[in-house]
């Protein structure tokens, strides 16, 4: 008599099965009966439905870190159940979600998921991951012939390693693996219950490459933020931020330091924890000065032999003044202290023009 299947929910809300119900249902073949080998099993890029994913440095598509991998069959019939298993390299690449596909048999007696499965994100492996039916018949068993494919899962896979360079591009491989005593693979008839192996099994490449880029060098570009005139003894605050970093071959590199030149004779260099894009500088002298910025980008890893790490100058001049006389010295006039002495020389002077004409006045009189 037919088993409901509530009759083993666990308090979590989980169906479990036990094994023998499984082998009388054909689900977990607990003799390690095996059938003959038929069809094929493979793995897909989900963009494209070729074996490889392609991706670029600087091109990525916009799912990145992320891409999608369909797990399919083909050339099997009267099909109620599979399980695969998987392997990957765990320093390159992480499983991180698994998706049923829509080959679901009868989805209200589907069996999708871990209860005999194991998922290990450190060694790399997905092992006997089964899909397909509890209490199987021939009317919702499948059959796949070519050209129609059976999509049995979509693993999402994430990308975990060393971004590319040139010479090291990332080169690796997703296995479907079939070890009878350990990482089954294979597929379930209706017609006798039996675990068959694929007579093929699959892999999909992953494969991450940088493109040789032709080396540029890093520019300078600065901006004066403070309105003119400019007068001297007064900070004026330069802002390099515009500034572009280069590129190297196969990386675009990152402005690490700023060289300033001001024009007088003095510079300064803005790098490390001193680093920032902004800076002031005031003058002592008075007359046109010519302001100059450098900037460096190092190459990032590998870089071609050709790439220059130093911008050309960026360069503006500007003129330094006072801006009105007091007593026929110049004197700025945003420096009301230095003002005060002029001002009290002047006043000086002028008493003392006013009492030589009252003196001679008075001499001639």
């Amino acid at each position: 008599m037919r088993l409901r299947q509530q009759q083993f929910r666990r308090r979590d809300g989980h169906v479990y099965v036990p094994r023998a119900e499984l082998r009388k249902r054909g689900v977990e073949n607990a003799t390690a009966e095996i059938g003959s080998a038929e069809g094929t099993f493979d793995l897909f890029d989900a963009v494209d439905l070729d074996q490889s994913v392609d991706w670029t440095l600087g091109l990525e598509p916009a799912s990145f870190p992320n891409f999608d991998v369909r797990v399919e069959l083909i050339n099997v019939t009267r099909i109620y159940s599979v399980v695969f298993s998987v392997e990957w390299d765990p320093s390159i690449l992480n499983l991180t979600t698994i998706f049923k596909g829509d080959a679901t048999f009868d989805s209200t007696k589907s069996w999708f998921g871990p209860d005999y499965a194991e998922l290990n994100h450190t060694t790399g492996i997905l092992r006997q991951w089964t899909y397909g039916q509890l209490d199987p018949d021939f009317g919702s068993a499948k059959t796949f012939i070519a050209p129609a494919w059976g999509w049995a899962a979509t693993l999402r896979f994430q990308f975990v390693g060393t971004i590319p360079s040139v010479t090291s591009p990332v080169d690796t491989y997703i296995n479907l693996t079939y070890i009878e005593a350990t990482h089954k693979t294979g597929w379930y008839k209706v017609d006798d219950h039996l675990r068959r192996p694929f007579n093929i099994t699959g892999q999909c490449r992953f494969h991450y490459v940088a493109l040789p880029m032709t080396p540029v060098k890093p520019m300078a570009f600065f901006v004066i933020t403070d309105p003119a005139p400019y007068y001297v003894c007064n900070n004026i605050t330069f802002d390099a931020s515009a500034s572009i970093g280069g590129i190297d071959g196969d990386s675009y590199t990152t402005i690490t330091e700023l060289h300033w030149d001001w024009g007088d004779t003095t510079s300064k260099v803005y790098k490390g924890g001193n680093f920032s894009w902004t800076a002031k500088h005031h003058y002592n002298i008075i007359g046109p000065v010519t302001i100059c910025l450098t900037v460096v980008a190092p190459a990032v890893g590998w870089s071609d032999p050709t790439y220059v790490n130093t911008s050309d100058p960026s360069c503006l001049g500007i003129t330094i003044k006072f801006e009105h006389t007091v007593g026929g010295i110049f004197i700025p006039v945003n420096k009301p202290a230095l003002l005060a002495p002029y001002i009290g020389l002047t006043i000086l002077l002028a008493v003392a023009a006013a009492a030589v004409v009252y003196v001679k006045k008075r001499k001639k009189q």
